[in-house]
C-alpha cells in the first residue's frame, strides 16, 4: 500500500491512483498529479457545468448562486479570458454568463432559470436512481 501525506491534508492511500508522467520533468509533483485507475474512485466529480463570468456580471452571480443553493449539480465556475470572450463574440454569444452544459453539449447564454431547473432535475433523477 502506498501512503502518502501532503502538510495541511489528510494521509491518502494511493495503491489504486496510476501515476501521470509529466512531459517537463518526468516527476510526479503532488497529489493532484494521480489520476484514478477507476473512475468510480474519482473523489472528485468532473463538473457538469462551466458557467464561463465576466467581472461585475449581475446574471453570472444570480446564475453562480442558484447552482450554490441547490448544491446537485457540480460546477466550474471561472472569468472569461480575453481569448474566450473573442471567440464567444465570434460565434454570436453576446451576453454572459456563457453556460455549457457538459453532459449535454448545450451552450446557453445570460441567466437561465429553465435550463439550471432541467440541469438540476436530471442530476436529482441521476442522484434517486
Amino acid at each position: 500500500m502506498t501512503m502518502i501525506t501532503v502538510p495541511g491534508t489528510a494521509t491518502a492511500d494511493l495503491s489504486a491512483y496510476t501515476p501521470v508522467v509529466l512531459e517537463r520533468d518526468l516527476q510526479v509533483q503532488s497529489v493532484a498529479d494521480y489520476v484514478p485507475a477507476d473512475p468510480g474512485l474519482d473523489p472528485t466529480p468532473t463538473p457538469r457545468l462551466t458557467v464561463l463570468a465576466t467581472v461585475s456580471c449581475v446574471q453570472c452571480t444570480a446564475t453562480k448562486r442558484k447552482l450554490e443553493n441547490d448544491g446537485v449539480v457540480p460546477f466550474e465556475y471561472r472569468m472569461l479570458t480575453d481569448d474566450e470572450r473573442e471567440h464567444c463574440k465570434s460565434l454570436g454569444h453576446m451576453q454572459a454568463p456563457i453556460v455549457i452544459d457538459h453532459a449535454t453539449g448545450a451552450l446557453w447564454t445570460g441567466n437561465n432559470p429553465i435550463e439550471l431547473m432541467r440541469v438540476t432535475a436530471e442530476e436529482k433523477a441521476k442522484l434517486a436512481a
